[in-house]
């Protein structure tokens, strides 16, 4: 499977380059289908000797964060490395490697969000899940029933083992997935850590939501941004790579916006017995299509993913899309409590940055209830959404 690593913050002091291709070796090394500046940032830092103790990597889910944090912790390890690339210069086949890659290096620490477990056999099963699902597609966005969130517990663990001393030479990684999620006394046990790391130590949270951080530990982070994947390399990976058809590998990549862990999903909903991928989430990456591509190009999207046809289901993805619209009045006018699709908040953030309140948005209520109407009078689907994509589009991203 193919790894696509996005470009460093650019107010960062790297000396970035052209994205090229890097350099690869060992076991794995095809992934990298194309070098990327967040390589070269850190090769850059390893290269200087300016490794940090703490890395901030951000950008949207499912684009390979973790994927580099574990590549970067077998680099710094491998008795073998190549140091013309951070993130593929690793051999892989070291023992160092071999056991990040397993997950049973001694001096490499994970933390993810996990749900409360009633005893320590459904902690011990949440723990595989996590691991099992990320080592078999690293860009694979793990999701859980419940509400979850890293725990004072895993936090205290963590520092207590970041105290061991470790061999001269070695790199002792401690990894934390989705820190967003990180309850706040976990949070404080964090940044003790993070003011006064042990020697030979680095730190790497990850998060989507890197706004949320409390500034005090941003503050503190090297970072290094993960952008999504270009359309055209996206559609590739997925048709070449993951065996996905051609013509369902350009949808897939549109409705992913760029994130190769949201393809995945997308693509695990065609097998309605093991769907990860509701029609809720199939509605809400149409309504984001709408205001993200131009309107000939959401309508295809639209049309191929939603069934539209069915007058029933038109009907419902016009109610939930007018949710969106009220919850993005919601965000704008600072009244985040009052949203209804909660878990869409960090999105809604950004499509609602920069918009406009004037007359035009009010305007656009009124066409979704021309369409609601449009609807009840037999109107042909494709026309009425038609008509209302259009609106969309202009009226929250002229």
């Amino acid at each position: 499977m193919n790894d696509f690593f996005g470009e460093p913050e650019a107010s960062q002091n790297f000396p970035l380059e052209d994205n090229q291709e890097s350099s690869t070796r060992g076991e794995g090394s095809a992934d990298l289908l194309f070098g990327v500046l967040a390589d070269r940032a850190l090769t850059c830092a390893v290269a200087q000797n300016r490794i940090a103790s703490t890395y901030l990597f951000y950008g949207p889910e499912g684009v390979g964060k973790w994927k580099a944090a574990l590549r970067f912790a077998q680099f710094l390890n491998c008795s073998r490395r190549d140091i013309r690339s951070a993130l593929t210069g690793a051999c892989g086949n070291c023992p160092s490697c071999l056991q990040i890659t397993a997950g049973t290096f001694p001096d490499l620490s994970l933390a993810f969000p996990m749900p409360s477990a009633k005893n320590q056999t459904e902690k011990i099963e949440n723990l595989q899940y996590f691991k099992e699902s990320k080592r078999a597609n690293p860009y694979r966005i793990v999701s859980w029933d419940k509400q979850a969130g890293i725990s004072i517990e895993t936090a205290r663990e963590i520092k207590k083992e970041l105290s061991r001393t470790i061999s001269v030479g070695s790199y002792r990684l401690a990894i934390f997935y989705q820190i967003e999620k990180m309850r706040a006394e976990s949070l404080d046990a964090l940044l003790r850590m993070i003011e006064e790391p042990p020697a030979q130590t680095v730190i790497i949270l990850i998060s989507n939501q890197p706004e949320s951080l409390a500034a005090t530990i941003s503050s503190r982070c090297q970072k290094v941004r993960f952008s999504p994947i270009p359309l055209e390399k996206l559609e590739r990976y997925l048709s070449e790579q993951a065996d996905v058809p051609s013509k369902r590998a350009k949808l897939l990549a549109r409705l992913a916006q760029g994130s190769p862990g949201e393809a995945y999903r997308l693509n695990q909903s065609s097998d309605k017995s093991d769907s990860e991928y509701t029609d809720r989430d199939l509605s809400w990456l149409c309504f984001k299509t709408c205001l993200l591509e131009k309107p000939s190009t959401a309508l295809d999207i639209t049309m191929r993913s939603l069934n539209l046809n069915n007058r029933s289901e038109a009907e419902k993805t016009l109610e939930s899309w007018s949710g969106y619209l009220r919850d993005l009045l919601m965000v704008r006018l600072g009244t985040e409590d009052l949203i209804i699709n909660i878990d869409r908040l960090a999105d809604l953030r950004k499509l609602s940055f920069g918009l406009s309140l004037d007359s035009s948005f009010y305007a656009l209520v009124d066409t979704f209830t021309t369409t609601s109407k449009n609807l009840r009078h037999n109107v042909a689907a494709p026309l009425a959404f038609a008509s209302l994509e259009i609106s969309l589009h202009n009226t929250l991203r002229s």
